[in-house]
């Protein structure tokens, strides 16, 4: 009930180098913050749609351990919020990247096997 009334997200690394919450941003069309020093993992998760960049559809502020950085990502997080447009163009391929990683079909499985081979 409560993801519902998301629309942007801080997804913090855990105990692992993703989070379940990043998976359910794009379930529940929420706007994924991230941070520039997970750009890598991120980036390369998307494997079948090579026309979409899964990084348009998040949010990405700078590390913690740059200078400035609560007035950086406030500056980030109020010019995004200043125009609904900014939400409304970072969820549009919501569905699409989560069908490619939808735990609940194959996709994900076929997408490690295309990745090795």
């Amino acid at each position: 009930k409560y993801f519902k009334r998301i629309k942007y997200l801080f997804v913090l690394r855990g105990d692992t180098t993703s989070r379940l919450c990043f998976y359910q941003c794009f379930a529940f069309n929420i706007v994924p913050i991230i941070f520039e020093s997970q750009i890598d993992l991120y980036s390369n998760l998307l494997l079948e749609e090579k026309e979409i960049s899964i990084l348009d559809s998040c949010l990405v502020i700078p590390n913690v351990d740059t200078k400035f950085f609560l007035e950086k990502v406030t500056k980030i997080i109020e010019v995004e919020l200043e125009n609904n447009h900014n939400y409304l163009n970072k969820i549009k391929n919501h569905k699409k990247i989560f069908d490619n990683f939808n735990w609940f079909t194959s996709k994900p499985l076929d997408n490690i096997i295309n990745y090795l081979t």
